[in-house]
C-alpha cells in the first residue's frame, strides 16, 4: 500500500506517530496516508507492531490521561483509524497485552454510553463481542 517513493515520508510518520504528542499521533492516525502507513506498519517485524499498538492504546501512558482517552475516542469514531484500532488488536500475540487493550477498549465504550447508536461505536462494540 505504501510503494517505495513514498518510503521516506512513511518512516516520517510511523516515527512522528511513535514520538511526538498525542496531538501528533491523532493527527496521523486520522490522515488517509497515515492510516495507510500504520496499517502496513503492523505487518513488519514484531517490534514495530508491538511499538505501534503500545502508542495506539496507550501503554506507554503512565498517567491514564484524559487526553489519552481522548485520541481512542477520537480513533474509533473515524472509520479508517477503526479499522487500525481493530488490526492492532487482532494482530496482537501476547494474550496479556491483547487483554489489556480489550479491557481499555471496553473501559471506553462504557463511558461513552451516549455514543451508542453511532455506526463506529456499534461496530467496535461488535468486534469486541466477536474477539
Amino acid at each position: 500500500c505504501v510503494n517505495n517513493h513514498d518510503m521516506p515520508d512513511a518512516a516520517e510518520a510511523i516515527i512522528r506517530a511513535l514520538t511526538e504528542p498525542e496531538s501528533v499521533l491523532v493527527q496521523v492516525a486520522t490522515s488517509g496516508f497515515g492510516v495507510k502507513v500504520l496499517l502496513s506498519s503492523l505487518s513488519l517485524k514484531m517490534w514495530v507492531r508491538t511499538s505501534v499498538s503500545a502508542r495506539l492504546f496507550g501503554a506507554d501512558d503512565t498517567a491514564g490521561s484524559h487526553s489519552r482517552t481522548n485520541v481512542i475516542r477520537t480513533l474509533i469514531f473515524n472509520p479508517e483509524s477503526s479499522t487500525l484500532l481493530k488490526r492492532a488488536l487482532r494482530l496482537e500475540t501476547a494474550t496479556q497485552r491483547r487483554a489489556q487493550f480489550v479491557t481499555t477498549l471496553w473501559g471506553l465504550l462504557e463511558q461513552m454510553k451516549d455514543a451508542k447508536g453511532h455506526p463506529e461505536y456499534d461496530k467496535m462494540v461488535a468486534f469486541l463481542q466477536r474477539l
